[in-house]
Parts: structure tokens; sequence; C-alpha cells
């Protein structure tokens, strides 16, 4: 959800079936009413709520990204500028512009562009190019000639600076150590208060200073997130009070820290997690917020951040989401049960499978598991090592190699559901892209364990996706440690090429043959393995999609293929290679 900087309305995008759609939100007094409209967007494109009712729109794909400008009023989009990068973004105008002019920042892969937007036709103004990978985007002054940025080169971690629009010149503004990542998260332009992050000795913690007056960054440990993820989300109108959303397993909390009286106070809100970025006005403190039941909210918490949220009064929908710990190979790990108090009775249970590896399924909306659990089967939503949000080492646990510590946890699991479950019919296991991946490895590290596996957009080893992927993918695969093998006894290297044939659960491979991540050669040299090694227990369905293939036509899929009875290993159009749209 996208707030506008005056917080009276708000746009998101929409999905209906496979249809994805601009959704505005206008706000009535501290009600927000949505109004679907025909827009297409694509899932990852950016939206931007700028003055004058106006929506700013960049998306694309690969290395082309499109900025539209829509009247909201009319619904009438036209183009503004196609940018050339592997990652292009919009910033919000500069505050104190009177023309309130957008501008695109664009990395190619050497050096970063930022250009200033003409918002009534399609000519960019240039402004510069800097040298590396530059990221964020916080005003500094009113008039827009100063900007905070993350400054990268050659992979090494973020430092904050701020870059000089006019003359080109940037400034550190914080670095704690080369090893670190230090950013610029939020500035106040009236009283010159800026907000720094920096993740130094492992633990994420937000620090302040008004740097003209001299002062030194302070670090409280009220800001301090030692066993989760911390960020700076808004700062008042008056510049005086901070409000950071931490980020602790599936739960957001929301902190609000005097700087004057030095005091932190824990708001009182859901439990869910933020779905947005707060707007935070003289009149009012907007968040979005999400539930395992509630697709989207706002909560109105008052114009100090200090009135009581009202917790969910949606209807029943008859099943309910809960946090619960489960044992995993080192200890309890935690998840989110679908299901009710003995989810893991239910007829049919899946264990869910995050993708990333740095992400953590949230105490937030899931159309899909909201689906499964709708039509009474169990949903575990696991967080195993690997995850955020828990703490340095508990995300690091996998940086000795892909599948180790996480895998090792997800079996524990299937121990322990089997102890639980008996003779019952055997637990599912669903998992997209890393999801994928540890669902298929998990099929063939514990075979006895699991009734089916469904892997969305999977890969077959992180070493050879290393050399098939783009040059993102594969800076990803060797900041986070994917080149190194754990050890696993009898297992050996974590390749589905050479360890499909241990499965013995019928498999369901879906994938996008536009996939920018995961190449769909990749993922067809995988089905092809594993159909060679199984035959009529594995189905693989292409979509001419991309990387977001995970979704409502592929959720559809994997609900027909947890309907097959238990007793029958086949199920339809298995042994195939159907490259077809479904």
């Amino acid at each position: 959800m996208h707030l506008a900087a005056d917080a009276s309305w708000a746009a998101t995008s929409r999905l209906d079936g496979d249809a994805v759609t601009v959704e505005l939100w206008d706000r009535d007094g501290a009600t927000f009413t949505p109004h679907p409209t025909p827009l297409a967007v694509e899932p990852v494109d950016q939206l931007v709520p700028t003055a004058g009712r106006r929506l700013l729109i960049c998306g694309g794909g690969g290395s082309r990204h499109t900025v539209w400008t829509v009247d909201c009023a009319t619904l009438t989009r036209t183009r503004l500028t196609t940018r050339a990068g592997q990652a292009v973004r919009l910033l919000t105008p500069a505050p104190g512009d009177p023309d309130r002019r957008p501008w695109v920042l664009a990395y190619d892969g050497t050096r970063t562009t930022l250009a200033r937007l003409v918002t009534h036709g399609p000519t960019p103004t240039a402004v510069i190019a800097l040298p590396g990978a530059y990221t964020g985007g916080v005003w500094t002054d009113r008039a827009g000639r100063r900007l905070g940025l993350g400054r990268s080169r050659s992979g090494e971690p973020h430092t904050a600076v701020e870059v000089d629009l006019v003359t080109g010149a940037d400034r550190t503004l914080f670095e704690v150590s080369d090893h670190s990542n230090d950013t610029l998260q939020a500035w106040h332009p009236g009283t010159g208060l800026g907000v720094v992050h920096t993740d130094v000795g492992g633990v994420q913690r937000l620090g302040y200073a008004r740097p003209g007056r001299g002062e030194r960054w302070a670090f409280p440990d009220d800001l301090a997130a030692p066993d989760g993820l911390v960020e700076a989300v808004a700062v008042d109108p008056d510049g005086h009070r901070i409000l950071a959303h931490e980020r602790r397993g599936v739960r957001s909390l929301l902190h609000r820290y005097d700087v004057v009286r030095h005091r932190r106070d824990t708001l009182v809100v859901p439990p869910g997690a933020l779905a947005g970025r707060p707007v935070w006005t003289r009149r009012r403190l907007v968040v979005p917020w999400t539930t395992p039941r509630v697709p989207l909210t706002f909560l109105d918490l008052g114009p100090a951040g200090d009135r009581p949220a009202d917790a969910d009064a949606t209807p029943d929908p008859g099943w309910e989401a809960r946090v619960v710990t489960v044992p995993g190979a080192a200890g309890p790990i935690e998840a989110i049960a679908y299901g009710g108090d003995r989810w893991w009775q239910r007829p049919r249970v899946v264990v869910a499978l995050h993708g990333g590896p740095s992400s953590a399924w949230q105490l937030a909306y899931h159309p899909f598991f909201a689906q499964l659990a709708a039509e009474g089967v169990a949903v575990l939503a696991l967080n195993p090592r690997g995850s955020v949000g828990y703490g340095h080492a508990f995300a690091a646990a996998i940086r000795t190699g892909w599948g180790g510590p996480d895998l090792d946890d997800v079996l524990a699991v299937g121990r322990h559901l089997r102890a639980l479950r008996g003779d019952g019919p055997g637990v599912a296991l669903v998992g997209s892209s890393y999801g994928g991946f540890l669902a298929l490895l998990a099929a063939a590290a514990g075979p006895q364990l699991w009734g089916r596996c469904a892997a969305v957009a999977p890969f077959s080893s992180a070493a050879r996706l290393h050399r098939q992927a783009e040059p993102t993918v594969r800076r990803m695969i060797e900041r986070l440690g994917g080149l190194t093998d754990p050890p696993h006894a009898g297992l050996g290297p974590r390749d589905l090429l050479r360890l499909g044939h241990r499965t013995r659960a019928p498999i369901l491979l879906l994938h996008g043959r536009h996939d920018e991540q995961i190449p769909v050669g990749h993922v067809r040299e995988l089905a092809a393995a594993l159909v060679a090694a199984r035959g009529p227990a594995v189905r693989y369905r292409e979509y001419d999609l991309g990387h977001d293939v995970d979704g409502p036509t592929a959720w559809d899929a994997i609900a027909d293929f947890l309907r097959e009875p238990h007793h029958d290993p086949v199920v339809r159009e298995q042994g195939r290679l159907d490259h077809a749209d479904a």
C-alpha cells in the first residue's frame, strides 16, 4: 500500500484471478474506501501517489523500465520516460519543489543515473551519473539539491552518503566500518534530524543526530533489534519523534521514540504486519496494516501516535491462523499454523517454505493460505534457520551452504508431524523459488516423510544457477553463501539433478517461461531429470509468466494437486514435460 503525503488517499495493486490492476483508496475521516480501476500493472511495479491526485507507475522487466503518470480522476495514462537499467525506482519529489517533479534512479550494472522527470511531457532532465550502485533516496533539504543515498561499489556493503545534485559531489554522512551496511532512512528538513541504520556486529540498530548542529550519532538500546529487524518508517511533523518498525519473528511491532525525552513507547496494534510505509501528519498517524484474515486495512493512531488501534473485527471466515513453535533440528522454530487448535490432525496438511532465502513468513494475509484453510487444509508456514527476523546468527546459519541447517529443520518438522499423525496421510511440501528448491531437497533427503511436493520456480542447485543466471542473481548467491555445500551424512552436494531419484512423493513443478531470475532452460533440465528418474510421478507445467508465476493460476494447480487421493501416487498428466500454457 502506498499512501499520499497527506494521507488523504492511497494506491495499491489488486490481484483478481490472474489480472493485476491498480486499486485506489480514498479517506473519509478515519475510514478508507477502496475503488478498483481497470489500469493494468505488474505485481512488481512501483506505485507513487503524488500531489494533484496523480499516480506515478514505474514498471517493466529485464533492462528497460517505463515511467507513467496517471490522472486518477480520468484514469488517463501518459508515458514520461523509459530508462535502461537492472534496477530502476522512483523517488518522491523534493518537499520544497513547487512543481513537485519526481525523480528516477537507474542502475545499469556499472553506474547509477539520477534524472528529474517533467510531468507534462516525455523528456526527462538528466542530472547526474554516479559510478557504482546507489540505493534508497531521502531528501536532506527542502529545495531538492541534496539527496541521501546508500552507496555500494564492487559489491561492497552500503555507506550512507549525501549527493549534491548540482555539482555531482558526494560526501559520507555515516559509516561505521567497511563490513557494515550503513544507510540513511529518514530526514526531517525542518529540524535537520537524520535517522540512520547499521547492522554492525550483526545487530540491527537505528541512530539519530542533527548533523547540521554538529551532533554525533546516538544509538540508544531502545532502537536496537538484537533478535529481529528494525527500520525507521516515519518522523513526526515536529521532527522530535521517530516511528520504528521492528520485525520480531512473524510479528510487526511499532515503537515511538522521543529524541528529546529519550523514551520509547510500544504502540498498541493488532497482531499482524506492516503493509506499507506509514504517513505521520499533524492530524493523524496512518499505518497500512495486514493480518492473516484481512488483506489490507489502515490503523489511525491519532496525531501523537498513541491511540490504540482496533483489533481485527472482520467476520469469522471459519478458520484461524496462530503463531506456534515446532521442534527444529537445533531447537524450537516459529511458524504460522492455519487450521485451529489441532491443525496437525486435519486430513491434509501442508508445510509451506518461503523463498528468498533472506526472507520469512509474516503474520500477514496470504491468499493461497486463506484459500487452502477455507477448504479445510491445514498449513504450517515455517521459518527455519536462514529466515530473517530472528537475529543475525539465525539468518546467517545457511551462509555456510544452502540446504544445510534449513534442510535439517524441515526434516525435523517432518519427523515431528509423522509422529503426531501416525499412519495418517503424508504431509505435503509446497515452496516457491528458494522454497521450491528446499522443498524438493527435503523430499529427496527424507523421502519417507512426505506425501506430495509442489515446487514453483525452483532451481536444481545454487552452483548450476550461478553459472546460468543474470549478474544480480549471481551476486546474491555469492553474498549469501550458496556456493558452499554444507555437510550432511549420506547426502553430498545439494544438486537435485543427482538427488532427484531419491524422492518418492508425487511432484508438481510449475515455472514461468519468462522468468528473469531462474532461466526456464535451467528448470526444464531439472524437470527432464526428474521425469527420467521418476517417470509418471512427476508433472511439469509452464506458464507465459515470469518469476511472478507464484499466483492464482499456480495456486489453483497446486490445490488440485493436493486434492488428489492419497492412495493414488499418479496424478493427471504426470510423466510429461508440458511446455504449453495452462
